[in-house]
C-alpha cells in the first residue's frame, strides 16, 4: 500500500519542530502512524551535531521495512562469509571455489535488492540550514508537517 514514486513529495520543517515531534501521519502511506522509526540527521562541516528525528510510520510499513532491513543485514553477512570461504576453497579447488563465489555474488545481489526495498519504505532525511527536509514522503504527511510549521 505504498504510494507510487511519482506521487511522493518532500516535507520541510525546522529542526526544533522536528525534534519536538512530527505529526502522527505515516510518512510513506499517508495513513495513521502507529509508531516511529528513528533517523539521524547527516553530519557536515556546517552541522557537526547529529540529531535524532522520529519519523512516523504505520504498522504495515514499519513491518515491511524491518523485514527488508533484517534481510539486508543477514544477506550482507552471508555474502561476506561466503566470499571468504570461496577465497579459501579456490586455492585448493578452483571449480568449487568459483561456484561458491558465484553463490556469494548471488547473495550480495539479494542484499542490494533488500537494501533498495528498505530505503524505499522510509523517507530520505537531509539538513538545509536550520531545517530538516524529508524527501519521498506522502503528500498527506507533507501537508501535516506544513501545519506544524
Amino acid at each position: 500500500m505504498t504510494v507510487a514514486e511519482d506521487l511522493r513529495t518532500e516535507a520541510r520543517v525546522s529542526l526544533d519542530a522536528a525534534r519536538r515531534g512530527l505529526p502522527s501521519t505515516c510518512a510513506i502511506s499517508g495513513g495513521v502512524a502507529h509508531g516511529a522509526v528513528t533517523m539521524k540527521t547527516p553530519r557536515s562541516s556546517r552541522h557537526p551535531r547529529v540529531h535524532a528525528i522520529k519519523v512516523p510510520l504505520s504498522e504495515e510499513i514499519f513491518t515491511r521495512w524491518s523485514k527488508r532491513e533484517r534481510l539486508h543485514i543477514r544477506a550482507r553477512w552471508f555474502a561476506a562469509i561466503a566470499t571468504a570461504i570461496a577465497i579459501v576453497i579456490v586455492m585448493r579447488n578452483t571449480g568449487l571455489g568459483l561456484a561458491v563465489l558465484v553463490g556469494a555474488i548471488a547473495i550480495h545481489l539479494v542484499d542490494l535488492w533488500a537494501r533498495k526495498q528498505s530505503d524505499a519504505l522510509r523517507p530520505k532525511l537531509r539538513r538545509d540550514g536550520g531545517d530538516v527536509v524529508l524527501d519521498g514522503v506522502h503528500p498527506e504527511f507533507a501537508r501535516a508537517v506544513e501545519a506544524i510549521g
